[in-house]
C-alpha cells in the first residue's frame, strides 16, 4: 500500500533528479489503479509503466525494450549503448 508508493515516489525522484527513470512491469490493475490515484503514475510517466498481460513475460519484454531505446536516445557517452543494455539485461536476470 503506502510503504510501495512511498518508496516508488523516492526512488523515481531519485533516479529523475540524476537523469534517470524508473520503467515498471508486470503490474496488475489493482497497482496500476493506486499509481493513478496517488499521482505516481504521473510522476513515473504513462509511457514507463507496463501492465501485466495474458503473456508471459510480455510485459517485461516490451519494459525492457522500452529502457533500452531510451538509453540509445539518451546515451551520454560515458558507457556505449551495448554497456548499457548489458547491464539492463543483467539486472534483469537477477530479479528473474
Amino acid at each position: 500500500g503506502a510503504t510501495v508508493i512511498g518508496v516508488f515516489r523516492r526512488y523515481t525522484e531519485d533516479l529523475q533528479a540524476n537523469s534517470g527513470k524508473l520503467i515498471l512491469a508486470g503490474l496488475s490493475p489493482a497497482l496500476y489503479e493506486q499509481l493513478k490515484r496517488t499521482g505516481m503514475l504521473a510522476l513515473i510517466g504513462k509511457e514507463n509503466v507496463f501492465r501485466v498481460t495474458e503473456a508471459i513475460g510480455e510485459a517485461g519484454n516490451t519494459a525492457l525494450n522500452a529502457a533500452m531505446a531510451w538509453l540509445a536516445e539518451t546515451s551520454t557517452g560515458e558507457k556505449t549503448v551495448a554497456e548499457d543494455e548489458a547491464a539492463i539485461e543483467q539486472h534483469v536476470q537477477e530479479i528473474l
